[in-house]
């Protein structure tokens, strides 16, 4: 067999891709390596195989690449030579994907269900590495959480994407036999387990939140009083940690007391406080500079400025940014830049394939619900993510196979 013909094998592709997704679970400086690594396969494979001229039907990849270049201009509008070439790099992404995905022949693309399938496979492998490696340092009983269990990635981020898995596995999944459902189970407690040590609020907020959205479009084949009663569960259950957890129970003393941390932002409790000021710093700068912004590269400093003179030394300690994208984007860029982010949004509800429309729309909740808490885009790990799974439901077809044979 000749050597092109190997390499044009989808499932090698595959492997690419479920090498290049374990990386985004172990943050700097493995991301790096895993998104450079397989950028280099991707533009060889491209030489390999051929490409194909952009078609109409991938216009809509023009968005992030509009991105780009406005947030790349009012770098070299307002930016030091340092942050240009920080931000050139750390939104590279913006770029590159939507071209390589534009160019790769349609015969020669996997599925949407084949990519998420190695997705899946990649957290369930990173999650149990993880568990294995704080097992060796400390035992069973002592298995650590947040930062401690995420060792190298943001928990936010990595309960984001076990969010994501577990919504595509329970949505999609095909076969519902003994063994196929003992395996669902199975890679569906390992995410769970990933999520509750990872224990960021904001991750399990939205966990729940998706697998509520995930009952109500499943109640047309389930039972009704079924989908009821499930909701009803997830209902109680996060009711529960949010009574008892202790870090939901400080975050909701925080937010009904918010006032006292803006006045006396000395009596710092955990992060939610932190958000609380650099929220109000953020919404105080944005009339200033409400239609163009401050400028990429120059809203940092505004905030900063904010901070001293409201006096959240935290903040000013940690270097803070906005802790929100919309919030961030509208400092950096004005009204045009939030505009601009809204539209990579949305937009694409209303072109992609009727049959991918659950699954962007989850991944329009699990995004959009995280840029409230995050400065994602200000971020490899977010920007990667984003960027990548935005041009994956544009170009992929989503193949409606089961998902089975994919994920074993």
């Amino acid at each position: 067999m000749a050597i092109t013909e190997v390499f044009k094998k989808k499932n090698i592709q595959l492997f690419a891709f479920g090498l290049f997704f374990v990386s985004l679970f172990w943050g700097m400086p493995f991301s790096n390596i895993g998104i450079s690594t397989f950028l280099v396969y991707f533009i060889i494979m491209l030489f390999v195989n051929g490409i194909q001229l952009p078609k109409r039907k991938y216009l809509l990849l023009l968005f992030p690449l509009l991105y780009f270049v406005v947030v790349l201009v009012s770098t070299l509008i307002y930016g030091t030579d340092k942050s240009i070439g920080f931000e050139i790099e750390q939104k590279s992404s913006f770029l590159l994907i939507p071209l390589l995905f534009s160019l790769q022949k349609d015969e020669d693309k996997i599925s949407l269900k084949q990519l998420m399938s190695g997705f899946v496979v990649a957290s369930t492998i990173s999650v149990f590495v993880l568990f294995f490696i704080h097992i060796f340092r400390s035992g069973i009983a002592h298995i650590p959480k947040y930062k401690d269990f995420s060792l190298y990635l943001h928990p936010g981020y990595f309960s984001m994407y076990l969010t994501f898995g577990v919504f595509f596995l329970l949505k999609y999944w095909k076969r519902w036999n003994v063994k196929s459902i003992i395996l669902l189970a199975g890679i569906v407690i390992v995410h769970l387990a990933g999520i509750y040590f990872a224990d960021s609020k904001a991750g399990i907020l939205i966990f729940f939140v998706l697998m509520f959205f995930l009952i109500v479009k499943r109640m047309s084949h389930y039972n009704r009083w079924l989908s009821v009663a499930l909701s009803v569960v997830v209902i109680a259950v996060f009711i529960s940690l949010f009574s008892f957890n202790s870090r939901f129970v400080i975050m909701k003393n925080v937010l009904v007391n918010y006032n006292d941390y803006i006045e006396h932002p000395e009596f710092y409790v955990e992060s939610t406080a932190e958000r609380i000021q650099v929220w109000y710093s953020a919404y105080h700068l944005i009339p200033e500079k409400f239609w163009l912004g401050y400028g990429n590269g120059r809203s940092g400093e505004a905030l900063m400025s904010k901070y001293q003179e409201y006096g959240f030394a935290k903040s000013v300690e940690n270097k803070l940014n906005a802790h929100n994208q919309y919030l961030e984007v509208w400092l950096q860029l004005g009204v045009v830049g939030l505009l601009l982010l809204l539209f990579l949004l949305i937009i694409p509800l209303f072109k992609i394939q009727k049959n991918k429309q659950s699954l962007y729309f989850a991944f329009l909740m699990l995004i959009a619900l995280n840029f409230l808490f995050e400065s994602m885009l200000q971020t490899q790990a977010g920007i990667v993510f984003f960027s990548f799974f935005w041009c994956a439901f544009v170009v992929l077809k989503m193949n409606e196979n089961s998902i089975k044979s994919s994920v074993v």
